[in-house]
């Protein structure tokens, strides 16, 4: 009672947020409210922990104790496949949004970070496949 899954909008915001305030891993301030034009975000939501090492700079998998600035504490939770094999633990958190996919009630949008790759993406899923999921007060 008193939360909610969020909207792929909502997630929007967190990430336009994030971009706007500082959170980039370079600290630029994206002030275009495009959560595309400046997403350099992943580490900045990431934990400091359980990431697979990464070579590639900046990412979450690259010195880890730099990874979380803004406290979000992304854990890399992995999958469940359509199977029930677990997949990705320690490479991947994927949150789901409450969003479907326009005109496909199967299929619904998410939000996807990998241990060597600077942004959060905006994806789309089978609800089959299991994801965590990061709920907001209402």
């Amino acid at each position: 009672n008193g939360w909610h899954l969020p909207s792929d909008d909502e997630w929007t915001e967190l990430e336009i947020y994030l971009q706007n305030n500082g959170y980039n891993f370079d600290d630029y301030i994206d002030t275009d409210n495009d959560r595309e034009t400046h997403n350099v975000i992943a580490k900045s939501v990431s934990s400091t922990s359980g990431w697979a090492d990464s070579e590639v700079v900046n990412t979450p998998g690259w010195e880890q104790s730099k990874n979380n600035t803004s406290s979000f504490n992304g854990k890399p939770a992995g999958i469940r496949y359509y199977n029930s094999q677990f997949l990705y633990l320690g490479y991947h958190i994927l949150w789901w949004t409450s969003t479907t996919q326009s005109g496909d009630s199967d299929s619904a949008w998410d939000r996807k970070i990998e241990q060597d790759y600077e942004a959060m993406k905006r994806t789309r899923n089978h609800k089959s496949v299991g994801f965590s999921v990061r709920c907001v007060r209402n």
